[in-house]
Formats: structure tokens, sequence, C-alpha cells
């Protein structure tokens, strides 16, 4: 299930009912003031006056962060009205807007949750495409494998689908309009758009809905030849075939193509029947051959097409690699060995041959929010995966953890907080990992918010 920003914020206000804040509706907005009437019942003048108003509905809608944020200076107990003395509100017609009632700045709540994505891991496998005749493989564009300890296993598999992200389930970045990014894919197309889609589903879970914009685009995977410096030690001239299975209500709109940086091959269109079908294309790569790319490419219309795989195999497509039933060997400490040098780690492994692959399970954290875009309190509903109470709990830690510093270990309460929260986190983080023991002995990751709580 996924959340939001707005929405962990919601489900820490729940988790300590009264302390950090609440979350009430806006019934009318006036230049300098919001009301709340559910809030009009009699209570003291002082009951919000000096906390902070989080109008987070208000962003989308208008597409800035100019109301986002206000100090409320005086409240009104019998109306429910919460005025501010800062800038003028420039949105005055809220409809279906909340508004967060907060008793501390909400930059400092935010922080807590941007933190805790980057200490809640999950597991993830990813594919190394072998090379002919070499031991070396470096995994800088697997960002997230930062040491050896962050690789849980390693697999060999016969399996000839050399490209990532096969089934598009896999979203773990945002672009600079907070939409998620699907990985190892790339959009290009001018004014063209991809989004992750539950609308049109075939496998899994989500599907990579393409929408071209007067321009025809694509949607790819660049694989490369896979060269080792020896010139027959690459895919030039080597078969390889392009599968993707898509949807489209308009014929001869999408189809899918192999380019080698010399020559393009293309597959038949989708029949435009409002189904989803397999289309694929046989492709020998040029003796000259630069790359291997794999591409969804959409033409002619700006209606919607979906793709729920794309993928690249080494020779022909069968019914073997429609089901992806390959079997997968973990390999052992002694069948592989680490390099840090220059501070990328490479894997040393094998040799093997082309059209197989390295399995790499490893753990990693969910993706923060766009930097840009949090700083500028821009976002507030971009979509997060990762589980609300793991959130909520991690960010709890981590904002009791930054007062006990801030206050002074000293403060009574507050590092108790702070260790209390952390050892719940680390309770529902370590569950949500589940990482098994492994020959290479790679560890759980435990929280970094805090020592476990002291016990009394």
């Amino acid at each position: 299930m996924t959340t939001t920003l707005a929405g962990i914020r919601k489900a820490m206000y729940d988790r300590l009912p009264g302390f950090l804040g609440r979350v009430e509706a806006v019934t009318s907005a006036a230049a300098q003031s919001v009301t709340c009437s559910s809030l009009g019942q009699g209570v003291s003048s002082q009951r919000y006056a000096n906390q902070w108003l989080l109008r987070a509905d208000s962003v989308p809608v208008n597409s800035s962060n100019a109301d986002r944020v206000r100090y409320c200076t005086t409240f009104n107990g019998a109306t429910g009205q919460l005025t501010h003395t800062g800038v003028a509100y420039t949105d005055t017609s809220p409809s279906g807007e909340n508004v967060e009632i907060l008793g501390w700045e909400p930059v400092e709540i935010d922080t807590a949750i941007q933190q805790t994505l980057a200490r809640l891991y999950r597991r993830d496998e990813e594919v190394v495409a072998t090379r002919l005749g070499i031991d070396r493989y470096w995994l800088g564009d697997m960002p997230w494998i930062v040491q050896p300890s962050d690789i849980l296993s390693i697999f060999w598999t016969p399996d000839p689908v050399l490209t990532r992200n096969r089934y598009f389930q896999k979203w773990n970045g945002y672009d600079t309009n907070g939409n998620l990014v699907a990985d190892s894919w790339t959009l290009a197309g001018s004014g063209a758009s991809v989004a992750r889609s539950t609308t049109q589903v075939d496998m899994g879970s989500y599907s990579a809905k393409i929408t071209r914009a007067g321009t025809d685009c694509t949607f790819s995977q660049a694989l490369g030849d896979l060269r080792t410096g020896v010139t027959t030690d690459s895919l030039a001239s080597r078969e390889v075939t392009g599968v993707a299975r898509v949807w489209s209500a308009v014929a001869s709109q999408v189809r899918v193509q192999v380019y080698d940086g010399v020559a393009t091959t293309s597959s038949s269109y989708h029949t435009g029947n409002s189904t989803w079908q397999e289309l694929s294309i046989q492709h020998t790569l040029d003796d000259a051959a630069t790359q291997c790319t794999v591409q969804v490419s959409v033409e002619g219309s700006n209606t919607a097409c979906y793709a729920s795989q794309c993928y690249l195999v080494f020779g022909q497509l069968n019914d073997a690699v429609r089901r992806g039933m390959w079997p997968k060997y973990e390999l052992q400490p002694a069948d592989f060995d680490f390099n840090q040098g220059n501070g990328v780690l490479s894997l040393s492994s094998g040799p093997y041959a082309l059209g197989q692959r390295l399995n790499v399970l490893s753990k990693r954290a969910y993706p923060q929010l766009d930097a840009t875009r949090f700083a500028g309190g821009l976002a507030d509903l971009d979509v997060i995966d990762a589980p609300v109470l793991h959130m909520a709990t991690g960010a709890l830690a981590y904002f009791f953890r930054a007062k006990a510093n801030e206050l002074g270990i000293s403060v009574p309460g507050w590092q108790q907080r702070a260790d209390d929260w952390a050892q719940r986190f680390e309770n529902l983080a370590l569950a949500h990992f589940m990482a098994p023991d492994t020959p290479m002995g790679a560890p759980i990751p435990i929280s970094p918010l805090g020592p476990p709580a002291r016990r009394y």
C-alpha cells in the first residue's frame, strides 16, 4: 500500500495523539486565516495559538508552496478561526482541504521522515549480465550497494534475459516533478510522460503508462554491447530478441525495437484492440555495433498505452524465457571476491559465457523524496512505497533523538522517548527485512537511530 509524506505525518500524529499535531478539515479561508468549524467548541483562545499551520493539500492544487506553512498567532475558540500574521494566503477558496496544526516546526517532522526512508531496508534482487571470458563486474550502477556487507547472496543462472526490471515492478526514484521513475528505464521524446499504473496490469502489480505528446517517444534500456576489449567477445554480430507485452486502444501506435548504434530493427505494431499483446523482433547486431538497446516505441497517437514487460533475450525467444523459470545456483564464498579500489565496489567471479547472468541479492533502502521538491515544500503528496507504520515509528525515533540532542540529554523524558521509539522501529525494521543467514554472513541492518531502550 502506498502512502505520502502527508500520510506519514498523520500516522505520527495518530501514534501520539495531541503531542505532535492534528489534522482538521478547513471550512473556509481568508487572507490571514483558516477556519475549522470542528474546533469551534468554545475552548480557550490559547488552545491553538502559537502553533504551526500546514496546508499540504493546497500545494498540488496550486503547484506552489506559497500557502503551505504559516504560524498561528491567535485562535478564536468560538468559531475555530486560526489567524496568522504572515504573508497573506493566495488560495482563499479551499475545497475538501485539511490543515495540519502542529506544535513543532513542520521541517523538523518532515526531515525525520526523509531520513527514515534511508534507514528502512528491504531485499532487492538485481541482474548483472555476464561477459565472455572475464571475472570483473563493477557495481557502480547499483549505488545502494556501497560495501560487501550490503550484499546478501549472489546467484548464477543460465537465464538469457539480459536486461533489468523486466516486469516494471521496481520504481525506486523520482523525477523533478515528484513522479516515480522505473528502475533502469529511460524516457525520450519531447513532452512525453511515463507513470506507474495500476489501471492496466497484466503480470504483477504495476505497468508503465506511456503517453506521447505530439512527438514520437521511446522508453528504453541500454545494455551496452558487453565488450571486454577483445573484438570477438562482445555482442557484435550476435543475435538478440527484443520482447514487449503492451496494451493499446489505437492500431499502429506501439511496437518494440532493438538498436545497436548502427541499425534499428522494429517489430510489428500492436493491433489496437485494447488487449495485451506480445511483440517481439530478432536482431543481429552489426559487426560495428557500439551498443545494444531495447525500447518500447510510441508513435503517431497521443493516446496512452501500457507496457507490462519489456526485455532483451540473448538468442531467440521461447516459452522457457516467457515463463522465466530458470534455475539459480547460489555462489559460495570461494566463488567470488570483492575489490573496493577507488571507492567503487567491484565483484570478481567467473569467468562465464554470454547469455547468462548473475543475480545479486542485496539490502536496499527506500528512496528518499526528490531533494529539491522536498526542500521547496512541494513533496507532500508524492507517492511513497514504504509501509506507513514502520515509517511513522522510525520518524518518531529520529524526531525524539534530534530533540534529545538539541535540548540536552539531561532533559527528563526526551532521551527515554528516543530510546523507546528506536527500539520499536528496530523490531519493525528487522521483521520487514527478514534476511536469512547467508554464506557471506551479511548482517541484518540495525536501526542507526539510537541504542536499544533501557529496561527497568
